[in-house]
């Protein structure tokens, strides 16, 4: 299955790579929310977006609201991945359309479960 990381910190984007190629996953990766965007107007867009908060271009947020505005995308699942983790700012990224949570430094096993359980939601 595809799945898109939106990273804007290199280490951190090389090492999600790393863990999604070696679970299997057909990963693309974007340096910032706009060149996620358009990496999700492809033909064949991945249905599932790992995204940073805090990036250049176009935020996290930013880019999450505008997939929940296409009709093309609405099932995306997005999973926020950020070091933003005070309890407002999980409302706020969950109110943006997200999916899912999570902050860093994340758990490898914990990231692997919520994208298997994300791709059941898919395939649903």
């Amino acid at each position: 299955m595809k799945i898109l990381i939106a990273e804007d910190d290199r280490t951190s984007r090389w090492a999600l790579q790393a863990i999604l190629t070696k679970a299997g996953y057909e990963v693309l990766a974007a340096t910032d929310g706009e060149e996620a965007w358009q990496v999700m107007q492809l033909e064949d867009p991945p249905p599932i977006v790992l995204v940073d908060w805090m990036m250049p271009e176009m935020t996290g947020l930013e880019f999450c609201r505008k997939v929940r505005a296409s009709a093309a995308l609405g099932s995306t699942y997005i999973i926020f991945l950020t070091n933003k983790r005070q309890k407002e700012d999980v409302k706020v990224g969950m109110e943006s359309g997200a999916n899912d949570y999570i902050c860093k430094p994340f758990n490898r096993k914990d990231l692997l479960a919520r994208l298997q359980a994300a791709e059941q939601q898919i395939k649903s």
